[in-house]
């Protein structure tokens, strides 16, 4: 008997998009088309949280940024100092953004409970599509709960020199304006030929903040295994780690959304969920890695790279390095 098709996430209003009203089909809705789901193929005792956008969902993800957040020190932080919660798009748009933005909202609420500090805000970093976190803070009314301190940044904002053990490269200057900075991120392998699992967490230092100098030097300059080099010596330079917090992850595996986790360290937190990566991905990987000729749909309103099974596929066939990988 045939599977019913999952259905696939409402279609965004976005100036990069076509209109909603215009979409006339989605992929899901080709005859004959059937879903499978990772957990059927791959049974596993790792159970995603609850969701993807209803209250349950929120509720647990916020329980899980509470009790993960209580081993960071957020109290070096004091009333009178500043904090920037640095984003990503690709966050926003994992299952509907839901969970990431409850994490965010988590993540201020705590820092605030716990050092009185009022100047918290909130900076969501771009690739190429420079109004796209601007949409995400409107559509998640993130500029009204941090009280006007929300706002997209862009690589082709002003820059600050960061001087790094291999030479001055250049971040966003307003990702940096705060006395901390807190990088909440998430461990999906989105452009997997490109990171390769290799500092995957390190990644938004020379993308989301960066300007577009440092980020044509990762894409076009090094290629895919030098290039994770450069957000590694942004994270660990002296200016950088002056100013940095934590790290805060949202979890996310084929299933859907695992939890989330806290750090101080990110090189020992980057080496944990690069293990959790292998585990959780891993066999789909391997499995697409596999499949010889394939129809790729992509119904998702972004860069190919963009999306987690798109990505992986389109890595495979143009990419001789990740195809390799992809193998073993």
């Amino acid at each position: 008997m045939a599977q019913q098709t999952l259905k696939p996430g409402e279609p965004r209003a976005s100036y990069y998009n076509i209109e909603p009203q215009k979409l006339q089909m989605r992929a899901a809705d080709l005859p004959g088309l059937t879903s499978v789901k990772i957990a059927d193929l791959f049974p596993s005792e790792d159970q995603p949280v609850p969701g993807p956008s209803d209250e349950a969902m929120r509720a647990e993800i916020r329980r899980r940024t509470l009790a993960t957040l209580a081993k960071v020190n957020l109290e070096k932080v004091k009333p009178d100092d500043s904090v920037n919660i640095l984003t990503s798009h690709h966050g926003y748009s994992i299952y509907g953004g839901h969970a990431y933005v409850e994490m965010v909202r988590t993540i201020r609420d705590e820092v605030r409970r716990r050092s009185d500090a009022t100047d918290i805000r909130l900076l969501a970093g771009v690739g190429l599509r420079f109004r796209e976190t601007e949409e995400y803070i409107k559509k998640f009314e993130l500029d009204k709960y941090f009280e006007g301190k929300a706002k997209g940044i862009a690589p082709v904002d002003r820059g600050i020199p960061i001087k790094t053990s291999i030479g001055t490269l250049y971040g966003i200057a307003e990702a940096y304006s705060a006395r901390w900075i807190i990088h909440a991120h998430n461990n999906d392998v989105r452009e997997l030929h490109y990171h390769r699992q290799m500092g995957r967490l390190f990644k938004p230092f020379a993308m989301s903040y960066a300007t577009i100098e440092t980020r044509s030097s990762y894409h076009q300059s090094m290629g895919p295994r030098a290039a994770n080099l450069l957000p590694r010596m942004i994270y660990e330079s002296p200016f950088v780690q002056e100013k940095f917090l934590c790290a805060c992850m949202m979890q996310v595996g084929p299933q859907g959304i695992m939890g989330v986790d806290a750090s101080e360290d990110l090189v020992a937190q980057d080496r944990k969920f690069a293990r959790l990566n292998l585990r959780w991905y891993g066999k789909v990987l391997t499995l697409l890695g596999a499949v010889g000729k394939v129809i790729l749909i992509i119904d998702y309103p972004g860069p190919i790279p963009y999306t987690t099974a798109g990505g992986i596929l389109f890595g495979n066939f143009l990419n001789p390095l990740s195809y390799s990988y992809a193998h073993g």
